[in-house]
């Protein structure tokens, strides 16, 4: 669902001030100067010491030994890199600072790269980067700093760029009006279909399709003639093209704009036709097809940014057999409550049978963060927000009435919100390809940013952060309290140097993946919880829950309805609201390592 800018656009200009580099910059070489205000991260159990100058090996031996570490690095005459071998790091610190041998110590603090691409259009996804920069050139609109998905801090963890091989590249179905396979930001994104032989007229790999190579037309080109469907889901509307390049358009090509997970691969998948009046006119049946499709060819997320009022029982029962798939709907642009007039297929998980547990539902939010004057709401059938105002994708070029930005346009509509969705579900499914649709969604909705104009208008009150769910997955190590790596707390007392003002240290790696590995990391469990329904006649519930673990001797850290992330007893009791909440928890042990968040959701209904 969609509106498109009549405004014309206008010259292209290279970027904006969010990310002035040039187009032909080298990724390695961009890094964003925007200060970050996230709390600092260091490698777990990692110090770096500078020694007095004239200090003998003798003597820097034993200094080590009384503070309980040991060396694993020499970074300079006077430097080097130590380990904690015995007690914690914050006491090892303060021994360490208090010996004559040395000058000074501080953890082994993480400087990121924050990834901006040189897509020379970037400057204008206000959805994927905002600093306050007006967006568009005849009448410029600008917004508030930071109401974004936080796309290129979430990029310097994972993106994709030019997967080699062996990368995961999962495949986005986008069932919608088709898709320019031409389009110079999509065509090399395109999934291939390994068993079929394109032009032959045959159905080579026996699915029923002949030549689908890329995706199929469901549709045909006219409503009035349904069973005019063939292997080629061109697009004659540019609405399925525009939802695509949100999605996957490829990024740091100095070419147009950047995806949010432009490492994925496009199945096109056409379902809606053109009626008289030229609208696009989407049924029931080829959305039937198109979702069997998409299942049975692979893919692990689906975006439709359509919907109706019609509710039909065929596609709760399509969506349960595809626990594989993440569906990502638009909640619709009839400024209504989804709650009381329900939006399909978006409204679905609302329906008696369907577990919703593979399925988002997602409202537009504009540039302040506030929620979008067309957007439909609902604070239990509408899950999140994300960004849907005036959102700048790709185009059938033939179909552009200006070459301002040919062949790019604006849109709005939660059809622009709900492809920034899809494109975070994608991500994190490159970053961890074991996790599920639930796990995903549970991620995303638990990291959304809470926004007081989507408070009681969708289930989380938040808006989509792409870089919190990445950490909610335990892809990056998620701020943490009490004075440990990540919870903001210096060393020596001040602030350390901005994210992305300094690249990685050789001794610091950027991603340190292994110390939130399966093998190395506590895995958290819940051995009690309250039941998917908690029913309450007062305004407030209480819930009480019991965290265990596979190891022995660890703390636990919980995210309670995407708060903060917080260390917590083995027993929590909390009261919740009427409504759906989601918490989650993970385990840490003595070392650092933590394993990924185990998620409970439920809902508190009143009762009279």
């Amino acid at each position: 669902m969609r509106k498109r800018e009549k405004t014309p656009l206008a010259a292209v200009v290279a970027l904006l001030a969010c990310a002035a580099v040039g187009p032909q910059a080298p990724f390695a070489a961009v890094v964003d100067q925007r200060p970050v205000s996230a709390p600092a991260e260091a490698v777990p159990g990692e110090i770096v010491v500078g020694y007095e100058p004239a200090t003998s090996a003798a003597e820097r031996a034993a200094a080590r030994r009384q503070a309980g570490v040991g060396a694993v690095q020499a970074l300079g005459t006077a430097l080097q890199l130590v380990e904690v071998r015995e007690g914690s790091t914050a006491a090892a610190l303060t021994e360490l600072r208090t010996e004559k041998d040395v000058r000074y110590a501080s953890r082994n603090w993480l400087r990121r790269p924050s990834a901006v691409p040189n897509d020379p259009l970037f400057g204008h996804l206000w959805g994927l980067h905002n600093t306050g920069q007006p967006i568009g050139q005849q009448n410029p609109v600008s917004g508030t700093a930071d109401a974004d998905i936080d796309a290129p801090e979430a990029w310097s963890v994972e993106t994709g760029w030019a997967p080699g091989p062996g990368a995961v590249e999962p495949i986005v179905a986008v069932m919608d009006t088709g898709v320019d396979l031409g389009h110079r930001d999509l065509a090399s994104r395109l999934w291939t279909n390994a068993g079929e032989v394109p032009g032959n007229d045959l159905d080579d790999d026996g699915n029923g399709y002949a030549d689908d190579v890329n995706g199929y037309d469901f549709a045909g080109d006219s409503v009035s003639d349904p069973l005019d469907s063939d292997a080629d889901p061109d697009d004659p509307d540019g609405h399925g093209t525009h939802v695509s390049g949100t999605i996957l358009a490829e990024g740091n090509d100095g070419e147009g704009i950047v995806g949010v997970a432009p490492g994925s691969r496009l199945m096109a998948l056409k379902v809606c036709a053109l009626d008289e009046e030229g609208e696009a006119s989407c049924p029931l049946a080829a959305m039937i097809e198109a979702y069997a499709y998409a299942a049975a060819n692979g893919a692990r997320v689906l975006n439709g940014s359509l919907g109706g009022s019609g509710f039909a029982a065929a596609e709760v029962a399509l969506l349960n057999a595809s626990p594989e798939v993440l569906f990502v709907f638009a909640a619709g642009n009839e400024e209504a409550d989804n709650d009381e007039q329900p939006s399909y297929p978006c409204a679905l998980d609302e329906q008696p049978g369907y577990v919703a547990e593979n399925l988002l539902c997602v409202a537009a939010t504009n540039l302040s963060d506030g929620l979008a004057g067309f957007s439909n709401f609902g604070a239990e059938s509408v899950d999140l927000a994300a960004p849907g105002v005036k959102t700048l994708s790709a185009y059938p070029e033939a179909l552009v009435d200006t070459d301002e930005f040919l062949p790019y346009v604006f849109m709005s509509g939660t059809s622009m919100a709900a492809p920034h969705v899809a494109g975070a579900a994608a991500l994190l499914t490159a970053a961890s390809p074991s996790t599920t649709p639930a796990q995903a969604k549970a991620a995303i909705m638990a990291s959304t940013d809470a926004r007081p104009a989507l408070a009681g208008k969708t289930v989380s009150g938040g808006r989509l952060n792409l870089h919190q769910a990445l950490q909610a997955l335990g892809l990056e190590p998620a701020p943490e309290e009490e004075g440990e790596p990540g919870g903001g707390e210096t060393d020596e007392g001040v602030t350390p140097p901005p994210v992305g003002q300094l690249a990685p240290s050789p001794a610091a790696p950027a991603q340190p993946r292994a110390s939130i590995g399966p093998q190395a990391a506590p895995r958290a469990f819940f051995s009690k919880r309250p039941g998917k329904l908690v029913r309450t006649r007062r305004r407030r519930a209480t819930a009480v829950f019991r965290f265990a673990s596979d190891q022995p001797n660890v703390s636990f850290i919980c995210v309670v309805d995407g708060g903060v992330s917080r260390a917590c007893p083995e027993r929590l009791r909390r009261s919740f609201s009427i409504g759906r909440h989601v918490v989650m928890v993970r385990a840490r042990d003595a070392a650092g390592n933590a394993g990924p968040y185990a998620v409970h959701r439920f809902r508190v209904k009143l009762v009279r």
